[in-house]
This record gives C-alpha cells, structure tokens and sequence, in this order.
C-alpha cells in the first residue's frame, strides 16, 4: 500500500514524464528521490526532509549504485523504483558514430537493467521482510512503430520490452528471490508501455501526424525523399 512513508526512486526528472512524476508525488507527501545528470535541473523541487536530489547518470554503474546507497541511507528503505530516464538519438544509421549508437543503448536498455537488479537486491536485502518492491519501466511506442532516422532509438524501447515481459522476467526475478532467501517475498515488476484507448477520430489524426512526422524525417536526411515513404 502506497501512503506517506513510501520511498520512489525516479531517474530522468529533469524534464517530461518524470518530472512530473516527481512533482505529483511530492504533492502527495510522499519520499521521493530525484535523480538527473544534472542536479540544478531538480530546482522545481522545493528542499524539504521529504526530498533527496541526486546527480545520476544512468550509463555508469558507479553512480547507479552510489545513489541507491545514499537513497538507503536517508530513508532507510526503497519501495518504488521509476526507470524513466531517456533520449532519442536520430540521424542516418549508417553515418551514427558507433559511440553514439552505444551511448543510446547503455541509456535506454543497460542503465535501466543495471538499476532493477540493484533494485531487486534492495527489496530482498534491505527492505523490511516480506515488504519487496516495485519497478516500473517507462517505455515507448517506439518500441512499437518505427521510423525512418531513428534506428538506435526504436532499438532501446525494443529490447526493453522483450527484456521485462512480465510472464517471463517477474517470474524469473521472483523464482530466484524465494530460492535464495527461502521466503515469499511480493517482488513485482510493473514493466512496459502502458496502451491507452483511442477513438477512431483519435488514431486517424495520431496516424497523420505520424505520417507527416515521416516524412519531414527523410526529407532532412541525405539522399531522402517524400517519394521514398511508404505508407504506414
């Protein structure tokens, strides 16, 4: 149960989603850790005991580790863990620079990993008995719909997907939590896009602008075309 004493861990509050993720709950009163690459970023929050802002760059072990430890340290527990942190790297595929393709794959894939099994340790370590924890990976509709000059980027929220579906990576994550501590304990990943309902109206014009989106695409990269777009 969620309540004034439940700790969220979120990367990527800088901006977007989890910014406002960080805002709606610090609203609610809750503990909450924010993390980006750059802490001046978190001024939109205000100082309080309620409030932890931490330098995290989700490509390095190190610091992934590092801001756990300290979240641990300040609030004793972590309940929620929010994987939201991202970019979108675009261009041709074959003029990205291989380490800029990586960089966007430590992002979007490695980072996120390397956080829930830190995570998952965290739940059956640390965490009062029994309490476990909750993931939640912020994904995509790239990981659904492609387009042209975003090959590395639709690659990350891809690979999330097949990484956390919950029939195979809860099961598994729970299967050896139990094995090792000899314990039931309620470790739940809440990972992947979330599908939200369009009325038709509504998905004729997200195709549309999909559609036009597609085309500026190619028509800014070399040796694109508007004729070279095929439907979607």
């Amino acid at each position: 149960m969620l309540d004034s004493n439940t700790v969220w861990f979120i990367t990527g509050c800088s901006s977007g989603v989890g910014k406002s993720l960080a805002n709606i709950i610090h609203a609610a009163g809750h503990h909450i850790v924010a993390t980006a690459r750059g802490v001046n970023t978190l001024s939109y929050l205000p100082e309080g005991p309620n409030v932890l802002k931490l330098a995290l760059d989700v490509t390095c072990r190190q610091t992934i580790l590092k801001s756990l430890a300290i979240s641990i340290e300040k609030f004793g527990h972590i309940d929620v863990v929010i994987n939201n942190a991202g970019y979108a790297l675009m261009g041709d595929s074959e003029a990205i620079p291989e380490s800029d393709a990586r960089l966007q794959m430590e992002t979007l894939f490695w980072g996120p990993v390397l956080i829930t099994q830190e995570a998952v340790r965290i739940f059956r370590e640390i965490n009062p008995a029994g309490k476990g924890g909750t993931v939640v990976q912020i994904s995509s509709i790239g990981g659904y719909l492609t387009f042209s000059g975003s090959s590395f980027y639709h690659a990350g929220p891809s690979i999330q997907e097949s990484f956390a579906r919950p029939d195979q990576c809860a099961k598994v994550l729970f299967d050896a939590i139990v094995g090792q501590d000899q314990r039931s304990l309620p470790t739940r990943l809440l990972m992947g896009a979330e599908t939200i309902s369009l009325t038709v109206a509504e998905n004729k014009r997200a195709l549309e602008e999909m559609q036009l989106w597609k085309k500026e695409t190619l028509r800014c990269s070399p040796g694109g075309g508007v004729k070279d777009v095929p439907d979607l």
